[in-house]
């Protein structure tokens, strides 16, 4: 028996299920988590799917939220479709929401044959592939727009870029943010972050959010700590997120000397805190979507320094915390020595209209139009 079955599913409730990787802090699960209250009041049960060999230790998170979580992890095996293929036939889902890339196709074909009404395809990156590979994507853009699967872009960055690069129009749905926990702080809310994280006055913080991987390039920012380690600042680095398995940052920190001023935190849950506390936020990515770690710090109104790069490029007549570096570490380290030194102003009125375009009602409001589409 199916999880709808047990539940009695009425004519009213819409059954979607979500297909990731593993299932870590990061955007597409972050998002799913903070919208569910609002769907789960429209009549969305949501179910998420686990495709990775780890399960991932954000399934946690999920469920307590009232998320169904399963498991299968992916194989190229007749074993594996016919697992992914009963379990969509025999919960009876309305909608199969697809947030991975590389096994898109597979899945939209898959459900397809399930008969499943709706099928969307969310694209969380600005894919910059190239050659035969470039080829490919395009060609499997073009399958699953032939199915009937509807694509949807987290930002204008990533819809141009589907646009120009594999000639595939999608809708656009920005990615979201809580907007109830993420705001700038007032005198007295920065004063206790910065004494829970025991700061002095004259202390700076750098801070960035976000799991390790090569695209993130962390390496240039420990890098270019140590061309300004001796500007006069008293400085301190917080990593917040996920580390890589080899741990090659921290060894990088240990070669540069730098273990007195940088710190590891690892994954947190109260991110806010440390936003509040720190001075400075820095992303230098060679390339992203529409970071939600970035976005939380935006709305903090803390000074934000952004690689020019592909899905970070476009935000640089929109706010005047931000500054823009190429992604070396040494124009990282001339732009943060600017942002150490930047004065806070504050303006409400582009926070409010920020606020407007990237808060959760907004996308969930759109998805659930497209959760609906199926009546």
């Amino acid at each position: 028996m199916s999880v709808l079955d047990e539940l009695g599913k009425s004519n009213s409730m819409i059954s979607v299920l979500h297909i990731l990787y593993e299932l870590r802090s990061s955007g597409a699960e972050i998002m799913i988590k903070n919208a569910t209250p609002f769907w789960k009041e429209k009549g969305i049960v949501q179910h998420v799917l686990s495709t990775s060999q780890i399960m991932g230790d954000f399934a946690d998170d999920l469920s307590r939220e009232g998320v169904f979580i399963h498991h299968i992890p992916y194989s190229n095996t007749i074993d594996f479709f016919n697992k992914f293929f009963s379990l969509v036939r025999q919960n009876h889902f309305d909608v199969v929401h697809i947030h991975v890339e590389r096994t898109f196709l597979t899945y939209s074909v898959l459900a397809r044959i399930a008969r499943v009404p709706v099928i969307i395809r969310t694209l969380h990156s600005t894919y910059m592939f190239e050659g035969i590979t470039r080829f490919n994507r395009a060609i499997r853009r073009w399958m699953v727009r032939v199915l009937g699967v509807i694509q949807v872009s987290v930002s204008a960055a990533i819809q141009e870029n589907e646009k120009k690069r594999f000639h595939n129009p999608t809708l656009q749905i920005n990615n979201w943010y809580d907007d109830s926990m993420f705001y700038p702080p007032s005198k007295n809310e920065r004063a206790n972050a910065r004494k829970k994280y025991k700061l002095s006055k004259n202390q700076k913080v750098i801070i960035s959010v976000g799991n390790c991987a090569p695209v993130k390039n962390h390496e240039s920012i420990i890098r270019a700590l140590s061309l300004i380690k001796n500007e006069g600042f008293r400085l301190e680095y917080w990593h917040v997120g996920e580390e890589d398995v080899e741990k090659r940052e921290q060894k990088l920190v240990s070669e540069l000397n730098l273990n007195n001023i940088v710190k590891f935190w690892g994954r947190q849950s109260n991110v806010r805190d440390f936003l509040w506390a720190a001075d400075v936020y820095i992303m230098p990515s060679f390339h992203e979507g529409l970071s939600i770690a970035m976005l939380e710090a935006i709305a903090t109104q803390i000074p934000v320094v952004l690689a020019r790069s592909p899905g970070l490029d476009h935000w640089a007549d929109s706010f005047s915390e931000i500054i823009y570096s190429e992604t070396s570490p040494e124009d990282l380290a001339n732009k943060l020595s600017q942002a150490l030194q930047k004065s806070i102003k504050r303006d409400k009125n582009n926070l409010k209209e920020f606020t407007s375009n990237f808060c959760i009602d907004q996308g969930a409001k759109k998805y659930l139009e497209l959760y609906e589409s199926r009546k």
